[in-house]
């Protein structure tokens, strides 16, 4: 089996869903290439610049993650014409978008026409097979023929170093509790938190660090001097930052669209030794039932559980154990396989048709 495999960002979606696991599939000695944004699928149009053809492409299966383009509804039959399987990859609810996420209107077809939610529709309807990160996704999408592949943790994170970088002074002698991720894409999350974070922060004598945008700390009600924050960092250096946590946090408004996403902060926070507090969406509740994290519901939960894990070292210390031994048992490493079963059982529908 031959696979191309197209990954639409080198961002953390990308990298977790698409560059990952084909890095150690390859390695395995499966015959997959990556191609970003499928640039090398070479395409014939017409003179109403549709695409009406392909030139010649040695591959058994295509793998594209959110195609959200225009492009996608020409493209995916013609692939299948020629007898290859195409399975489209998505790892977000694309359809219930909270409209104060900064990139809902560049989804909207009534604002984005040649880029949005509507041709990811019909590419889910034509691919022989969709691949999903949680069951509550794969729900959501067109097509009977989905399976659910959870994310996993890099290998390497297990062996992380923490970074702490300059301006560490303040930090030091605290338990430092902190937060990865842009406001701008998590409307409404931190929120939910009211101000117990700062609460059980001061009352802790803990300190608070958001990693990627300062307007997290404003958010979460902290004043001037009583909390700081680093710009976002390359992926090539993520890890090294999450690891100079000790506690880490996922707020997440309840919706759909928290709904359908995945465990994937958390197993981050495992997988680098830091003990976390979450909502219970369906998949903080299954990770938790095998010890790993804690959950929050309500403003006071918060407070509770958040000042517990920063003042019990001995409470905290076995979360990070816990955590460590999930992580362990879902690495690419471990568990990469499942993508090249996948593509295997798009491929037996594309021949069966």
């Amino acid at each position: 089996m031959k696979v191309l495999a197209s990954n639409a960002d080198n961002g953390g979606c990308g990298f977790y869903r698409v560059i990952a696991p084909v890095t150690v599939l390859k390695h395995s000695g499966l015959d997959v290439v990556l191609d970003p944004e499928a640039s090398t699928i070479k395409v014939v149009r017409d003179s109403n610049k549709r695409i009406v053809d392909i030139e010649p492409l040695d591959v058994d299966v295509v793998v594209l993650q959110r195609p959200l383009f225009a492009d996608s509804n020409e493209l995916i039959p013609i692939l299948q014409s020629k007898g290859i399987a195409v399975v489209v990859e998505i790892d977000d609810d694309f359809w219930s978008v909270d409209t104060r996420h900064q990139g809902f209107e560049a989804w909207l077809p009534k604002t984005s026409p040649e880029f949005n939610y509507d041709f990811l529709t019909s590419s889910c309807k034509s691919a022989d097979l969709v691949t999903v990160s949680t069951p509550s996704l794969a729900r959501m999408v067109p097509n009977d023929n989905t399976v659910v592949i959870r994310n996993c943790a890099p290998g390497f994170y297990l062996e992380a170093q923490a970074d702490r970088g300059d301006g560490w002074d303040w930090f030091e002698g605290h338990t430092v509790v902190g937060w990865t991720g842009n406001p701008g894409t998590h409307a409404g999350d931190l929120e939910v938190m009211g101000d117990a974070l700062r609460r059980a922060v001061l009352a802790s004598n803990a300190r608070f660090l958001a990693i990627g945008d300062e307007l997290t700390t404003k958010i979460c009600g902290f004043e001037d001097g009583e909390s700081a924050w680093s710009p976002w960092v390359d992926l090539k250096n993520y890890p090294q930052a999450v690891k100079a946590l000790d506690v880490g946090i996922v707020p997440l408004r309840r919706s759909t669209f928290n709904e359908c996403k995945s465990y994937l902060k958390g197993l981050e926070y495992a997988a680098l030794g830091v003990a976390f507090v979450a909502t219970p969406t369906s998949e903080y509740r299954m990770l938790n039932s095998f010890g790993v994290g804690d959950l929050a519901e309500y403003r006071h939960d918060w407070y509770k559980k958040l000042k517990r894990v920063i003042v019990n070292e001995k409470y905290r210390a076995e979360m990070v154990e816990r955590g460590i031994e999930f992580a362990k048992a879902h690495t690419y490493e471990k568990q990469a396989w499942r993508w090249a079963e996948a593509w295997e059982k798009a491929l037996t529908i594309r021949r069966g048709k």
